[in-house]
This record gives structure tokens, C-alpha cells and sequence, in this order.
């Protein structure tokens, strides 16, 4: 997970030279906005046991849990909480479901 994954709900540090430090920490690395780590697939061609799609599940919930914090899209409201899953773009008209 940490080598298919990381790179894909996370961002890595960088060097002083700017270029990505994929060998850093994972707990150095920031996560990506929540969008774009819901908008992840995840494909297990070998159709085994359904180990691998599992895994991916329980590493991509926790990698959205703490983008959720990181990118303060939980509010409290009261006894209850808001969670703002998407972000509305610049410009865009209200989110309508």
C-alpha cells in the first residue's frame, strides 16, 4: 500500500532543490485534498481473495479521515459535526444534490 498508494493520497516533502522526497517519513508527507483521494480506483485484476481491495480500503478511509482534518473540512455544529466532502470551485454556483 505504502509504495501504490502513498504517492496517490499523499504529497511528498520536498528536497531544498524543490524535486519530491518520496524517501521522507510517511508522517512528513501532507494528504491530498479529499476530492481527489475519493476520486481514486483501486483495480485488482488477479480476483482473488479480495486481500488486496480490502487493504486499499482501510489505507485510502484513513488517508481521507486525516485529509478531512488537515484540510479543516469539519465543522462542529452543537452535538453534531459538518463534513464538507467537496470543495466548491471558484466562481461555481451553489452545490446542488
Amino acid at each position: 500500500m505504502q509504495r501504490t498508494l502513498r504517492p496517490r493520497a499523499f504529497d511528498p516533502p520536498t528536497h531544498a532543490d524543490g524535486s519530491p522526497n518520496t524517501d521522507a517519513p510517511p508522517i512528513a508527507w501532507k494528504p491530498r485534498p479529499p476530492e481527489e483521494i475519493l476520486a481514486l480506483r483501486v483495480c485488482d485484476p488477479a480476483c482473488g481473495s479480495g486481500t488486496f481491495p480490502v487493504a486499499a480500503l482501510r489505507y485510502l478511509t484513513d488517508a481521507l479521515y486525516e485529509s478531512l482534518h488537515f484540510h479543516d473540512r469539519i465543522t462542529r455544529e452543537g452535538e453534531r459535526a459538518l463534513v464538507r466532502l467537496f470543495e466548491p470551485s471558484a466562481g461555481a454556483g451553489p452545490l446542488l444534490w
